[in-house]
């Protein structure tokens, strides 16, 4: 009994060294003194000082400053009724976990009162929260009454600002669907940036359209911070969806970044969102440059740099958010650079050439960075009580989708450096790689109630299985979409792996042998290519059971001596 004792003692201390470790980690990126997202709520923000002892940022508002209804008052949507108990529930829950990444919300002092005079934004927080909770009995019926809502205030032009910031939370926090293909964000973007540009809120001087005097009159409700960053809001908002997807931003215009750029100085705009902005306007312009003049190592190369110029500008107002947002953007330039050297065939001569084997090291050692980094903010979560419905449904509880796909393309780099990287003069840290690419299939494999999430995790077990061979086994299939080429080409790969090449739901050249056989047969032609197309879904497809089994030659991952084995 007291050996027994002894070692539950001893992994009681293991955990608390690897939680402090965690902390530690992240202590090293904020500021010793945190600041609160909910600061960004201020009309004063922090007076364009940087937060210095000389003039004090005023202290943080509290968001959620309603008290509950009386018991008779019932929120209705639809068949869905809410008491005033359960809504003051959900509001708490989403000031706890949502609100840091969505700071641009005035303050809510009555929910009654929200609910009449802004509707789509009370029901949109609402569905965002319960999102993470798989025992809604009636979610069906909860999602088509919000989507009916959604319909008909977006079938005429946006006039409130209130609802402009409930379509930007449905981008920011998409419903969980089958795969990524099915995710309207990038459709809403546009209607976003539209409405933002037809209401005016992206100028700095007043302008008034023909027949706008009603978006000028509910414009002048709300203080003129929260204009200014619900604007910033759709800006970051195109950058990190034009990221992901390798669209050039729509905000991306000479004119927008000038806009945008005076709104970071604003004094208006707190410091520590101003520097998470600063990063996406780099980013802008790098990616603008690339969709006119194509792709450069030497600008991949100015662009990281002017990318670290802005934590140097902005080091006392730094956060955690402003973090991810660097690595991520960081990321992307140098995986531009990479492609802008790599081939189809990488020969000896490529791999002997300093300039890929650095950008090849300063891409994985971005990822690995990242992936870390998303972990240790997953576990820290957990570690400070997240709410157990949100645990099975998201690796980072809280956080805007986009992290996810920001660790599934960090992922995809660094498979994509240690397979070109084998036959490198200096070999990449195979082992170190090989312990990142596990973090993140734990991270995906916990969250039990997402099937994306689980066809991802299923995705990079198929991909890490097939690397370190000996060759080169990653190929650009794709070409048209620059960084987000990298993960459809592993998604494409994987399938391959999965022996689905002669698939006409998978592959292009095996459907279209089979529609020439229709035709030559007289039957009618069919669309092979319809809703069950779960190669383009970015590797989180539908069909779960393919992730079940792998042909002969693929069940087995060759280590080199020193090699450690991914830890799940």
């Amino acid at each position: 009994m007291c050996r027994d004792r002894i070692r539950l003692r001893v992994k009681e201390l293991e955990k608390e060294v690897e939680r402090l470790q965690r902390a530690q980690s992240l202590e090293r990126i904020v500021p010793s003194r945190p600041l609160s997202c909910a600061s960004i709520n201020n009309s004063g923000g922090s007076g364009g000082s940087d937060g210095s002892p000389s003039n004090p940022a005023p202290g943080p508002v509290k968001w959620l400053q309603a008290h509950e209804e009386p018991h008779h008052v019932v929120y209705r949507l639809g068949d869905i009724t809410l008491s005033p108990h359960d809504a003051m529930g959900i509001f708490q829950e989403f000031e706890e976990l949502y609100f840091p990444h969505f700071a641009i919300l005035e303050p809510v002092t009555g929910l009654t009162e929200l609910v009449t005079q802004d509707e789509l934004l009370f029901w949109t927080i609402v569905n965002v929260v319960f999102r993470g909770k798989a025992d809604f009995p009636q979610r069906a019926v909860f999602q088509a009454a919000f989507d009916d809502l959604l319909g008909r205030v977006c079938s005429e032009a946006i006039q409130s600002l209130t609802d402009l910031q409930a379509l930007l939370l449905t981008i920011a926090y998409p419903p969980n669907l089958r795969g990524v293909a099915r995710d309207p964000s990038w459709m809403r973007n546009g209607m976003a940036i539209n409405a933002a540009r037809q209401m005016g809120i992206d100028k700095q001087q007043d302008e008034v359209l023909f027949g706008a005097r009603h978006t000028k009159h509910r414009l002048s409700r709300h203080p003129q911070h929260i204009v200014k960053l619900t604007f910033l809001k759709v800006f970051e908002l195109d950058i990190l969806l034009s990221s992901w997807l390798g669209h050039v931003p729509t905000l991306a215009t000479a004119y927008h970044l000038r806009s945008v750029g005076r709104l970071v100085l604003d004094p208006d705009v707190p410091r520590d969102y101003a520097a998470t902005i600063d990063i996406h306007l780099a980013a802008a312009q790098y990616l603008a440059t690339e969709g006119n003049s194509g792709l450069s190592v030497d600008a991949a190369r100015l662009n990281a740099a002017a990318l670290d110029t802005v934590k140097v500008r902005h080091a006392r107002a730094w956060t955690l958010k402003a973090e991810i947002a660097l690595l991520a953007a960081k990321m992307h330039v140098t995986v531009m650079g990479v492609l802008s050297l790599s081939s189809d065939e990488l020969d000896h001569d490529c791999l002997q050439s300093t300039s890929m084997i650095g950008i090849l090291q300063s891409a994985c050692d971005t990822a690995r960075t990242i992936i870390t980094l998303l972990s240790n903010l997953s576990e820290g979560q957990l570690d400070h009580g997240a709410p157990t419905v949100n645990k099975g449904a998201d690796p980072l509880p809280g956080c805007p989708k986009i992290y996810s796909n920001i660790l599934f393309f960090a992922s995809t780099v660094v498979i994509y450096c240690i397979d070109v990287m084998e036959n490198a003069p200096i070999p990449i840290q195979t082992e170190g790689a090989r312990n990142a690419l596990g973090r993140a299939y734990k991270l995906f494999t916990k969250c039990e109630q997402a099937i994306e999430h689980q066809h991802a995790a299923g995705t990079l077990d198929v991909a890490i299985k097939n690397i370190g061979r000996g060759r080169v086994w990653f190929r650009n299939i794709v070409r048209t979409r620059s960084a987000a080429s990298l993960v459809y080409s592993l998604i494409w790969l994987a399938g391959v792996a999965r022996g689905r090449e002669h698939d006409p739901e998978f592959s292009f050249e095996a459907a279209e042998r089979q529609k020439l056989t229709l035709r030559k047969t007289g039957e009618a032609e069919q669309d092979l290519l319809g809703d069950g197309d779960w190669w383009a879904d970015f590797g989180f497809g539908e069909d779960a059971e393919f992730f079940d089994f792998l042909p002969d030659g693929f069940n087995s991952i060759p280590y080199g001596a020193g090699q450690a084995a991914p830890p799940w």
